[in-house]
């Protein structure tokens, strides 16, 4: 459960409890699903296929980022640029805010990208290999 909790011993106010990994699963939830809608396209795969696939490759991917340093820098550069690639999207004007310049729309994928890395930065903390 989610809370503000005020450590009084430190003068430090905690959003979230340390330890929770829900942006990294969204970004996996989110990865799977692209990997293994790409497989079910390009091999003709049925709904079965389809979820063995994802629980094979969210396994995978849950595997090298908690061993693998180096995945673990490249998955966090790669899920910060798709945030920013969403961003992108959305400020296109189409579905989303337009952009009246293309200045604004850069400004903005700058900002969110150092955001998610800041975000991400706990992950750097727990190295294991």
């Amino acid at each position: 459960m989610p809370a503000i909790i005020l450590n009084k011993d430190t003068m430090k106010i905690d959003i979230r409890e340390k330890g929770r990994l829900t942006l990294f699963g969204i970004e996996v939830l989110m990865t799977t699903c692209g990997i293994n809608m790409w497989l079910m396209k390009k091999f003709h795969w049925d709904m079965f296929n389809f979820i063995v696939g994802a629980v094979v490759t969210a396994g995978v991917l849950v595997f090298l980022f908690f061993n693998v340093r180096l995945f673990r820098y490249l998955y966090v550069i790669i899920a910060s640029l798709f945030w920013a690639l969403l961003i992108y999207m959305f400020t296109m004007g189409k579905n989303g805010l337009p952009a009246e310049h293309p200045i604004t729309r850069w400004v903005a994928i700058i900002i969110v990208f150092v955001i998610s890395i800041a975000v991400h930065k706990d992950y750097f903390y727990f190295e294991k290999s």
